[in-house]
């Protein structure tokens, strides 16, 4: 079963319900509004709003899946038509809302696209995180997604004094970003990026490595012992943006400028706090680097 289909077939266009055209069950209005807020209406709401902001907000802070998405691109489409939408299974944190619809581009012979819908409460609202298609053809229309190539929205990490003595803490081992084989001589020595769990609980961290050039590098969910620690190594020159997200916390983001590669060797120590947020802070070498002038 293909995932992340609401994100993509299930929302092409403008999708709000034409005249005509209810949900089984539905009063007829044409415009359904988010109501109770439970996991039916929003899930409505998400596939019927023409409002690309309102769906970026209907969607969990944290999914992986709907950030790669541009909904703006999405607006002159045609509308979808909502047929059914009901809770399969609802918990305290979760739930599952099944849709089905028929894609607003076709008018003849139309077929019926079904979706379960992941939902997860962001705070006391509920919110679309992910989608498994359950049945309908593979080769319904798309929308456009944005580049996994590209860093998704983040907030920045803040530089600070942290100190962080690693001698005994547990590593959780090496990523690196680039070839050893390329670390030569003559090359910019490694740049180093210790990413730590100062926690005294263990849990998942996710870090991925974006470059300007090399487009996303790594993305890696680590499961961190308290006080754990992980190393990145990045072995050759570039801009990068390295994000690091801890569990359904918010995600932030590290960069380091392609002309800060020299002749010194970096480190970048990234202390990602028990409520989620991020410092870090910068030591290098100090060899004094010779300047080609041309």
């Amino acid at each position: 079963m293909e995932r992340r289909q609401f994100l993509r077939a299930g929302l092409v266009g403008a999708l709000s319900v034409p005249a005509g055209c209810a949900a089984l069950g539905d009063t007829g209005d044409p415009t359904p509004t988010l109501g109770d807020g439970s996991p039916e209406a929003v899930v409505r709401k998400f596939y019927t709003t023409a409002d690309w902001e309102r769906r970026r907000e209907l969607a969990h802070n944290s999914s992986e899946a709907y950030q790669y998405v541009d909904y703006r691109e999405a607006e002159s489409a045609s509308p979808n038509r909502v047929l059914r939408v009901d809770t399969k299974e609802q918990g305290a944190d979760t739930a599952v809302v099944r849709i089905a619809y028929e894609s607003g581009s076709c008018n003849v012979d139309c077929p019926t696209y079904v979706e379960n819908v992941t939902m997860r409460r962001d705070g006391d609202e509920w919110r679309l995180y992910d989608a498994e298609r359950v049945s309908g053809s593979p080769d319904t229309p798309t929308l456009p997604k944005l580049s996994e190539q590209t860093p998704k929205p983040a907030r920045p990490a803040i530089q600070n004094d942290v100190e962080f003595d690693h001698t005994e803490s547990q590593s959780t081992g090496e990523s690196a970003v680039g070839s050893r084989a390329a670390t030569d001589a003559d090359a910019s020595p490694t740049w180093t990026v210790l990413v730590w769990n100062d926690s005294a609980e263990a849990r998942s961290i996710t870090v991925a490595v974006f470059g300007e050039s090399a487009g996303r590098a790594l993305s890696e969910t680590i499961e961190f012992p308290a006080n754990g620690y992980h190393t990145v190594l990045l072995f050759e020159p570039d801009t990068y943006t390295i994000q690091i997200q801890a569990a359904d916390r918010a995600r932030h983001e590290y960069r380091i400028d392609a002309d800060r590669f020299d002749c010194n060797s970096h480190t970048t120590e990234v202390r990602v706090a028990p409520t989620g947020d991020v410092e870090y802070v910068e030591s290098s070498t100090l060899v004094a680097c010779s300047v080609t002038v041309e």
